[in-house]
């Protein structure tokens, strides 16, 4: 269920709350993943095939720009990837997989109590992004890497 908060943005911007939007909403807000536009599209579309990437777009640029929502950029695929966590936290990005996860160090709720107390902002998000690659990924460079090696000796 969105909470009041996002369904008053809408009204104040005009826009009207259709089933349609409250889908992206929810699931943008509610998954673990850091989805793109076209992610939650293809998700969407089978429930909703009058779906249009357009609203996708539109919804997610107003909850970006209310505050709800960062948008966090690429993980190494130059799509926009969204996120609904709140929280102070760190995005780790593998540019081979695009993954994108949260990790939640104390200091990245440390730094952002000090960044408000140091200038008095009313934070609507953050982002710290770190590109790398992930352990599946690592795993499947080695083997590969080693698998060569060993075609190269013979």
């Amino acid at each position: 269920m969105l909470s009041e908060k996002i369904i008053q943005i809408f009204q104040q911007a005009g826009v009207r709350m259709t089933p349609q939007r409250q889908a992206v909403c929810a699931y943008v807000l509610e998954t673990d993943e850091h989805p793109t536009a076209a992610q939650i599209h293809r998700h969407l579309s089978p429930l909703f095939p009058s779906l249009s990437l357009a609203t996708v777009y539109n919804t997610l640029e107003l909850l970006v720009n209310k505050g709800i929502v960062n948008e966090i950029g690429h993980a190494g695929d130059n799509q926009v990837h969204y996120d609904g966590e709140k929280k102070p936290h760190v995005n780790l990005a593998c540019v081979s997989c695009h993954t994108v996860v949260d990790v939640y160090p104390q200091s990245a709720q440390t730094l952002h109590n000090e960044v408000i107390q140091m200038t008095g902002y009313n934070m609507l998000g953050s982002r710290f992004i770190y590109y790398g690659l992930c352990n599946k990924c690592q795993a499947t460079l080695s083997k590969s890497t080693k698998s060569n090696t060993a075609n190269e000796k013979l």
